[in-house]
């Protein structure tokens, strides 16, 4: 059993020692099922940080390894709060200079979590939250989020992009 797991661990560090790195990847939520809380102009996020070289990730969509790989080559991640972010906990980030986390408010436990991890992070304070209504009687959690009043998309992909800046 021994031999087994410690040649999954050396598969598992020379896959991702081979993996292509990922210099941005935005870890997104626009793929999870309407029973779980949606940031509502997130799409639209996703596609102005696609047309700048973000990487879009979707982890529901990949196993553990692959989730596990891209996190480990990516030198930025964006993130909206929730529980992808907490993955980084079982992963290796020295080569992760910065994770910015689109959150509520800059005082909860992902932002626990980074300094923690001694991560280095950047929160935007952009979310807030609104009453999760679905069609068709669908089931809806308890909200969802969208970007504060006042914010804009654009406003929100050039912070971002500023932040990515060494």
């Amino acid at each position: 059993m021994r031999k087994k797991l410690r040649r999954s661990e050396r598969s598992l560090r020379m896959e991702i020692d081979s993996a292509l790195p990922i210099e941005k990847l935005y870890i997104s939520r626009s793929k999870l099922n309407l029973n779980f809380r949606q940031f509502i102009q997130e799409k639209e996020l996703e596609n102005r940080l696609q047309e700048l070289g973000w990487r879009i990730f979707h982890p529901q969509c990949h196993d553990l390894l692959s989730q596990i790989i891209a996190y480990e080559s990516s030198s930025f991640i964006c993130a909206p709060e929730g529980s992808a972010i907490h993955l980084l906990y079982g992963t290796n980030h020295l080569n992760l200079k910065k994770v910015i986390l689109l959150c509520r408010n800059i005082e909860n436990n992902f932002i626990k979590q980074l300094l923690s991890q001694d991560i280095s992070h950047e929160p935007i304070a952009c979310l807030e939250k609104v009453e999760a209504v679905r069609e068709d009687g669908q089931p809806a959690p308890n909200y969802d989020v969208r970007l504060k009043d006042g914010l804009s998309v654009s406003d929100i992909v050039e912070n971002i992009n500023n932040l990515c800046q060494f």
